[in-house]
């Protein structure tokens, strides 16, 4: 476990590019040729990254503000886009030659977990087959993700959406909808959400105009 102030490459084959301003991030590669880039204008904080496998990538994009802690396996895939927040710590595994693709401006709650693996291997009596195989998490731009929930392996969420409170999340939903339950749901189709805090607005309600609408690139109808 090292502190992440500068960038390095190993002996192994491990290599970190990372500006050196991150607050209290920490770093670990028990494997060879991993590649973990950092963009230099990335607010990365309080987070540990472990990589245990090989060939393993991540990319972490630009106004980052995020924590927590990020654990890959063997030729595993994670790429967090620009401008995504979490409000407390989330947890993201990936393993198994798996991908988890975050998009742009997503921004997290509070105890998220985000996870293409169940952590141990599940098998049928009968046969002997694995049941549990990891799979990819995709999720687009502009994705809310509310407290509590929790995305597993064949999630998949369409730009523009908002996942309620203590969900959980396993498989392929629209863009721009409401999910909610566990497991979750479309319970509610053509919305669009803002990051503005309710607690900093006026004490009037806010509608947009026609003409607002279009201006926004993540307000669309669902398809």
């Amino acid at each position: 476990k090292k502190k992440i102030e500068s960038s390095f490459i190993d002996d192994s084959g491990n290599k970190l590019d990372s500006p050196a301003s991150l607050h209290n991030c920490f770093i670990r590669i028990l494997g060879n040729n991993n590649t973990v880039v950092i963009d230099k204008e990335s607010s990365l904080k309080n987070t540990f990254i472990e990589i245990l496998g090989n060939n393993s990538y991540i990319k972490i994009g630009k106004n980052v503000r995020v924590s927590g802690t990020l654990r890959l396996g063997f030729n595993c895939q994670v790429v967090i886009g620009n401008n995504v927040s979490s409000t407390n710590s989330l947890y993201m595994t990936c393993a198994e030659e798996t991908k988890i693709l975050i998009g742009d401006d997503c921004m997290f709650a509070t105890r998220n977990q985000v996870r293409t693996d169940d952590a141990h291997a599940i098998y049928d009596v009968n046969t002997g087959q694995r049941l549990n195989l990891s799979k990819d998490i995709v999720i687009g731009n502009h994705v809310w993700i509310g407290y509590g929930v929790t995305l597993l392996g064949g999630a998949e969420v369409g730009s523009g959406s908002v996942i309620g409170a203590f969900s959980l999340v396993n498989k392929r939903f629209p863009n721009n909808c409401v999910i909610a339950g566990t497991p979750a749901k479309v319970i509610r189709r053509d919305v669009f959400w803002e990051r503005n805090p309710l607690l900093l607005k006026s004490e009037n309600t806010i509608s947009f105009s026609e003409k607002e609408l279009k201006l926004k690139p993540y307000c669309s109808y669902t398809k």
